[in-house]
């Protein structure tokens, strides 16, 4: 969606800006998969019409911050956060996705700019992960795992942050 495809674009944008390495696909930091739409969830088309979702192809998004030590630095840490929302309802209102998940990817955003700003490292390599299709089931998230840019059994750690900043009630 236009949506989607406006959050990509800006996320992208912030891991080139930090000096986050690319880990996706073709030495980008795009991890497109084959997707389907949901049939309960609507979307806006590029001229602002409300549509059922139409997705086919899912992206998620994937950065590295190297680790320091020869041996331990093909092993990865994971941090992971989902960015996409459910779009609109058929009334056209906008599900605003501050909590969910906005606030999470800034995180860890800005997480891996204090690491790099500061010339810090870890001895394991960082793997940031944004996932796409969370709100339909992890399907972003179960994509990577099941064929991801790192041998899986160098994934020695993993940690969702979704969804930072909200109370626990």
């Amino acid at each position: 969606s236009v949506g989607s495809q406006t959050a990509q674009d800006y996320i992208r944008a912030e891991m080139a800006a930090i000096g986050l390495q690319p880990l996706g696909l073709d030495a980008s930091y795009t991890y497109a998969y084959a997707n389907s739409p949901s049939d309960s969830s609507w979307m806006l088309d590029e001229a602002g019409a409300i549509i059922p979702h139409q997705t086919t192809e899912g992206v998620d998004l994937i950065g590295l911050i190297p680790g320091s030590d020869p041996v331990l630095s093909e092993e990865y840490m994971v941090v992971i956060a989902h960015y996409d929302h459910l779009g609109v309802t058929p009334d056209g209102e906008v599900y605003n996705g501050a909590f969910d998940n906005a606030a999470s990817v800034g995180m860890a955003l800005e997480m891996a700019r204090v690491f790099l700003d500061n010339g810090l490292s870890m001895s394991r390599s960082l793997l940031f992960l944004f996932t796409d299709d969370e709100e339909f089931g992890l399907r972003g998230a179960e994509a990577w795992i099941r064929d991801p840019t790192v041998a899986q059994d160098s994934i020695v750690f993993g940690v969702s942050v979704d969804p930072t900043g909200r109370r626990n009630l």
